[in-house]
Parts: structure tokens; sequence; C-alpha cells
């Protein structure tokens, strides 16, 4: 028996709990023996309960994705540490009150810096302006303080008996090793490293990726980074390393580029398994749905061509070098 077998995780961000608890949804997820991760915003809090027991009734294991409101962040990170951990013990007080079959098995922290900073660092983009008058989401010393508080509502959530996983920004790979976080974790306010992840789930959107470059980077250029990131992760976290991919669907933002057909899902997925990665996460389960059929998404998702030769590209090289460099020099000159 495979020790690691393979995993197929979704993100249910942008569809609506009803939607998720509709029978042909719940039958689309066991047939495809998917991995749901739930957001839950403040305006969920009522219907979770019912949510937990239709996903779980169907056998399926039910990661939660705690969100705040945009207005206060969406994601957390250095900016919201406080506020995330409070709403986080509500959500684990409302799971921790089901009976235990109809409990979640896993607590997602969605480590991204915040939707303004994100709606900022868009409008700079579009405007062809660099973002070097602003300044970064937090200092270090945010980010200690939000590891601290992130590390002690992971242990509350472990002592619920659930796993407790992440998703991460590509950069902080390229980070010095833990465990204190790196100047990318710093600079984005995401604490990273030395949080003992069971699962981090790097995000890696080639059609994101290529469609914000602007042209700089072509299609074979976003696979062949995504490459890069799963040997990056597959090296920092071991076995715990995971790769997200998408987009088929806009996300939180409105306007994130998507996949332009299931074949190129299909293509990212056959590179990351053919390097190693045994727990692949898509992007997400609103767009799947949104454009049918379903099954074409799904199938290309879980059953990928047999993997093939690892895709290479000057610019990817040169960009992982940039990263990588970036992060030794601010280190070099945090030091001084």
């Amino acid at each position: 028996m495979d020790p690691h077998p393979a995993r197929h995780r979704i993100w249910c961000e942008m569809l609506p709990h009803e939607t998720l608890r509709a029978e042909p949804v719940l039958a689309l997820l066991a047939r495809y023996g998917l991995e749901p991760l739930v957001a839950v915003r403040p305006g969920d809090l009522g219907t979770l309960p019912e949510t937990l027991r239709a996903l779980t009734g169907r056998g399926l294991p039910v990661a939660l994705w705690p969100m705040l409101e945009d207005a206060h962040g969406r994601w957390p990170s250095a900016r919201n540490a406080e506020r995330f951990g409070r709403f986080t013990d509500e959500v684990l007080a409302i799971a921790r009150a089901l009976p235990e079959h109809a409990r979640p098995r896993e607590l997602v922290f969605d480590l991204e810096p915040s939707y303004g900073d994100y709606k900022t660092w868009l409008a700079l983009a579009r405007a062809r302006r660099p973002p070097g008058g602003h300044p970064p989401p937090s200092g270090g010393v945010a980010v200690e303080r939000a590891r601290a508080l992130f590390q002690a509502l992971a242990e509350r959530a472990r002592g619920d008996g659930l796993g407790v996983s992440s998703a991460v920004m590509p950069m902080v790979l390229w980070d010095p090793e833990p465990p204190s976080p790196g100047p990318w974790q710093r600079w984005l306010g995401t604490p990273v490293d030395g949080m003992d992840w069971d699962h981090a789930s790097v995000m890696l959107y080639t059609s994101i990726f290529e469609g914000w470059s602007r042209g700089l980077f072509s299609r074979r250029d976003s696979v062949a980074f995504l490459a890069e990131v799963a040997l990056a992760a597959s090296r920092r976290f071991g076995p715990a390393a995971g790769v997200s991919l998408g987009a088929v669907g806009v996300g939180a933002l409105g306007d994130e580029p998507t996949y332009r057909s299931p074949e190129e899902l299909a293509g990212d997925a056959s590179v990351a398994r053919g390097l190693g990665v045994r727990t692949l996460s898509l992007f997400d389960l609103g767009g799947v749905l949104s454009r049918p059929p379903a099954e074409a998404w799904l199938d290309a998702f879980t059953h990928p061509d047999a993997p093939r030769d690892q895709p290479t590209s000057a610019r990817a090289r040169a960009l992982v070098k940039l990263l990588r460099g970036a992060a030794l020099a601010a280190g070099h000159f945090s030091r001084r």
C-alpha cells in the first residue's frame, strides 16, 4: 500500500453554502473522492452545522477555511491575527458542539496579504507604477507576534482532533531556512515557517501568473515556474508539501485570469504529479460548476495524462534566482 496516496482537495471559496449542500454537488464531490476546503465567513456561522452535517454525511473529509470580512483583510496575516483568532475560535466552538461523526477533520490557514493590500498592488500594476512608495503589509515584530497567535490557535485546533494546514504564497519557498520567518514572510505579513504544518499547499495558479504578467510570462514559462515551485515545495515541506492549481473560476478579487480549457489543468496536474507532489488542491469548486461540464474539469484534475518531462524555461529560472536573491539581500541588510 502506498504510504502517501494521492489526494485531491478542492477550494470552496466562491460557492454559497446552500449550493454546496445541494445533492448534485455532494454526489459530484463523493464520486471524485474530493476533499472540500470550505470557506467560512462571519455570515456562514448560523448554517455551518447544517453544511458540516451534509458533507460529512456523504463521507467527505471536510476542512474548515475561516475568512474575515473583506474590510478586515479576508485572509489571515500579521494585519489581522488577533481578529482572525477570535473568529476562528467561534468556528471551532461550533464544530466542537457537533456529534463526532459530523465534525471537520482540518483547519486551514490561508496565509496571504490582506484583501486591501492586494487591491492596492493590482491598481498600481494596472497603472504601471512600482509599489516602492507603499509600505509592506507588516514588519518583522508583527510577524513574530502573528506567528505566536497562530501557533496557539493551531494547538487549540489540534486539541479538538483537527489537522492543521496552510495555503502559502510561492515566494516564501525561497526564504532562508526556518525556524524564523524569512524576509518574504516578513514583507508579506505571512508567518509560514516554524508552524509544523500537517500540510502546506503552495498556490501557483498558472492562469493568473500568465495573465497578470501582461505578456512577460507565456503559458510555457508559467508551467515551468509551476515545476520549480513543486520541487521547492517538496524540498521545504517534505511529505507535507502540496500545490494548489488553477484557476478554473475567478476568486475574491473578481477578475483573475482563468484556464482556457480543462487540458491546461490536466497539463498542470501532470507536471506536479510527475515531480512527486502527492496532494493537489484545485481552485475552485464554484468555477468548476459555472463552466460545465464539471466532469471535464474534475477528470482533468484527478486523472491527468502520464507525467511528462519537467518543463523548463529561462524566464522561470531567472525568476527563481530573483526571488532567492531578493530574500538573501533583504536578510543581509536586516542583520546590519
